[in-house]
């Protein structure tokens, strides 16, 4: 086993299968290896790390059946926080709203997709072959390639023990869908297996295993506090994609055997990139799509001048009042005008769920409406 320390549901479907005739090499050069992605996700000390271990180096206690089980894997620990360790803490975990969309947490865990994705390339092309990669990837930092080189010796002595399923775990708190969207997207591309491990856990209890962490690897209480309410456990009823998924609770002890069975599952049906998608579910869609953004929009624009009409309050005469109140409902009318023409680009996560978007002001697309409104007072 090997530890690297180191829009709508239809469109989903079809995007990154532009070049469909790429990913369908890609996946017949896996033919003769299976690969699956399981991601762990969840709070700081929610156990993600440990249990990652216990797949890797099972304990003497471990039953010799599920020994055998697992010796039926190739097994790769991906670890975030190996992989990019010279991050200080606070820059490890971007909690603020206005650094999810390009903050250094989406240029950080780029760096350990396209790490993944070097090892993904390399078994496809090469199977089981020994890895003498000599030049950096382009895109990688040089701190992550001499962490993804160890992985590299690593595997090259594994490999000895000839398994032709291959799992490559990636450990890291994932809190964002879009986190885990992106490793989703890679299944897809080169056509292996997918699933997730969510570690359902307390801030409490992760509080209090957190302290028993030490240096880099301890982070602070409000960190784990801000993420718990961030974090977008995986839900299979609104994202098809992520179907393949379990929960393990922090009171529960581990199941082996109910990972393992998901894993071969996953393994067994890999993500496919379809080919073509049906045009009338794609039209469908986008329409639904567009009509809850723009009732959002409204819903978050009517929070907006209630906000703003409420500051005039405080410092306006009445007169002056009715004046700027009609300028602001001017200014929110024409933002919901130029929704509906298409006159403003939405630049969002991709998995972003909007359904509820007007009642959380850290949502990306509240965010996004709110800077409007701003921006067009600004200017009117």
């Amino acid at each position: 086993m090997v530890n690297m320390a180191a829009p709508s549901n239809a469109e989903n479907r079809t995007s990154d299968c532009t070049n469909l005739e790429t990913a369908t090499v890609l996946s017949s050069r896996c033919s003769d290896v299976h690969i699956c992605i399981c991601l762990l996700c969840g709070l700081p000390g929610s156990g993600k790390t440990s249990l990652l271990r216990t797949l890797l180096y099972p304990s003497k206690d471990t039953s010799e059946e599920m020994q055998q089980r697992l010796a039926q894997f190739m097994i790769v620990g991906i670890e975030y926080d190996a992989i990019v360790p010279w991050r200080t803490v606070d820059s490890r975990y971007a909690l603020d709203k206005e650094d999810k969309g390009n903050g250094k947490w989406k240029h950080d865990r780029g760096q350990v997709v396209t790490a993944t994705e070097v090892l993904l390339q390399h078994i496809c092309h090469n199977g089981l072959s020994e890895i003498s990669l000599q030049t950096k990837p382009e895109g990688l930092l040089v701190d992550v390639w001499q962490q993804f080189l160890q992985v590299l010796e690593l595997f090259n002595a594994e490999r000895q023990n000839i398994r032709n399923q291959i799992v490559l775990i990636v450990d890291d708190n994932m809190y964002f869908r879009s986190m885990r969207y992106e490793y989703y997207k890679l299944a897809r591309k080169y056509g292996t297996g997918f699933c997730q491990i969510y570690l359902q856990c307390s801030c409490e209890k992760a509080a209090e295993r957190n302290k028993n962490r030490q240096g880099i690897n301890q982070v602070s209480d409000e960190v784990i506090l801000k993420m718990s309410e961030k974090l977008e456990p995986p839900d299979q009823e609104k994202h098809y994609w992520e179907s393949n998924s379990i929960t393990i609770r922090a009171e529960d002890s581990i199941d082996i055997d109910r990972i393992l069975t998901m894993i071969q599952s996953a393994i067994l049906n890999p993500v496919h990139c379809l080919e073509k998608a049906d045009t009338e579910e794609i039209k469908k869609s986008r329409i639904e799509c567009s009509t809850s953004l723009l009732h959002q929009a409204d819903l978050i624009l009517r929070k907006c001048v209630a906000t703003k009409m409420a500051e005039f309050k405080s410092c306006m005469k009445p007169e002056q009042l009715k004046e700027r109140s009609q300028h602001v409902l001017k200014a929110k009318e024409q933002i919901l005008c130029k929704l509906k023409e298409g006159r403003i680009p939405i630049l969002l996560s991709e998995e972003l769920d909007i359904t509820n978007a007007s009642q959380n002001p850290d949502n990306e697309l509240f965010t996004f409406i709110e800077n409007v409104f701003l921006e067009e007072l600004s200017q009117s």
